[in-house]
Parts: C-alpha cells; sequence; structure tokens
C-alpha cells in the first residue's frame, strides 16, 4: 500500500512529471517487487549511504588528487552496492549527459570486480542496478515527491526525469 501511494501522491500533484506512461510503468514495478526483491536478496550486500546526491558529498584534496567524500549517514542502510551509484547518477547527469550513464556503472563494474572478485557478470550486474534504481525510485524518490508537494525542491523534475533515462536504459522490468 505503501509504494501504491506514494506514486498515487506523486501522480496526483506532478502530472507532469508523472504521466500515464510513467505511471503505469511504476505499477508493474510494484506488482513485480517480490519477484525483483527475492533476487536481489541473493545478492551481496554492503553499508550504502543511502541518500547520495550532491548536497550529501564534497571533494577533498589529499596526496595532490581529489576524493569524494559523503556526510550525513543517518539514512546508512545494507543493500546492493550500486544502489548509491544508480541514486548519485540520477541526481548528477543532466539530459545531456544520460549517454554516459552506462559508461560509469561499467566502470564501477569493472572496479567492484577487481575489488571483491564477486561481478564478472556485466548482464546479472546490469539487472542489480535496474533493481536498485526500481527501489530508489519507487522509495526515496516517492518520498522526496511527498515533501515536494509541500515545500517545493526545484532540482527534483530534473532528478525524475533522469530516473525514468536510467530505467529506459536498463530495462529492469524486461528481465
Amino acid at each position: 500500500p505503501l509504494w501504491n501511494a506514494l506514486l498515487t501522491n506523486a501522480a496526483t500533484h506532478c502530472p507532469a512529471l508523472y504521466g500515464p506512461g510513467r505511471v503505469g510503468l511504476l505499477r508493474t514495478a510494484i506488482r513485480q517487487i517480490p519477484a525483483y526483491w527475492g533476487w536481489l536478496e541473493n545478492r551481496p550486500k554492503t553499508l550504502i549511504h543511502n541518500d547520495l546526491n550532491p548536497r550529501n558529498t564534497c571533494f577533498k584534496r589529499q596526496d595532490d588528487t581529489l576524493r569524494l567524500c559523503a556526510y550525513d549517514w543517518e539514512l546508512a542502510t545494507c543493500h546492493v552496492p550500486v544502489y548509491d551509484v544508480v541514486e548519485l547518477l540520477c541526481f548528477v547527469l543532466t539530459e545531456r549527459y544520460y549517454h554516459l550513464r552506462p559508461m560509469y556503472l561499467e566502470y564501477y563494474r569493472q572496479t567492484l570486480h577487481r575489488l571483491t572478485g564477486r561481478y564478472a557478470d556485466a548482464k546479472a550486474f546490469r539487472q542489480e542496478a535496474g533493481y536498485a534504481a526500481l527501489d530508489f525510485g519507487l522509495h526515496r524518490l516517492g518520498l522526496y515527491l511527498m515533501a515536494h508537494t509541500v515545500s517545493p525542491y526545484p532540482f527534483l523534475p530534473r532528478v525524475v526525469d533522469s530516473y525514468f533515462n536510467t530505467l529506459a536504459q536498463l530495462r529492469p522490468l524486461a528481465s
């Protein structure tokens, strides 16, 4: 009921962002939660930030290199490692750079595999990223949109559009 209520709220208050096609896609995702969460439950987990966006990040210079620093970890939880990357890319990629998303995700997969030895299968990683995107959109974006109806977030339409581009690229419901 919660996911449907959040989606109904988004469609009611932001019809330009949540038109019938987008709502239909997410209603299908809601119906498929048991299947894709069953799949996600069997994937490796790690501590994730769960609110990784430009407001909670900065770059710190260390030994002549820039290092990403994430702060405000109060929403941290266990999830698949790619979740934070999916979220961050929704926040930082504008339409002009959507075409770079697959390259960034593949770079992350290769790095994760090099460090853990657990991500050799690019297709499975892409599926994991798609399912993480569904979770981000139904949960975090749903909550953002609920707050947006009370106190508008000027950045949110851009993030929502980037999110739906993520789904178009990853096609998690086609699996």
